[in-house]
């Protein structure tokens, strides 16, 4: 899931910074799109509670959450210290 939230947020990214039509044209972008269908896929048929779009988005969120608490150098929440 976290893969697919990188994914996710990596489109979004392009689609801030590029037009449409740039990356209609650009094959990075169309495989990057192709990936996250997969991705979603794979998600749908192994976590069957995650197959509505409001489920889905909860979890995504939660995985939002989870990653602007925790350092990803450490592992360590922010403000927490090591044991």
């Amino acid at each position: 899931m976290q893969e697919y939230y990188s994914l996710v947020a990596r489109k979004s990214a392009l689609q801030s910074e590029f037009s449409d039509e740039e990356l209609a044209k650009n094959t990075d972008y169309q495989a990057l799109v192709k990936c996250i269908e997969t991705q979603r896929a794979l998600i749908d048929t192994s976590v069957p509670d995650l197959a509505s779009d409001t489920d889905f988005v909860g979890a995504v969120r939660e995985i939002e959450d989870q990653s602007e608490t925790t350092d990803e150098y450490d592992g360590q929440s922010w403000g927490t210290e090591p044991e």
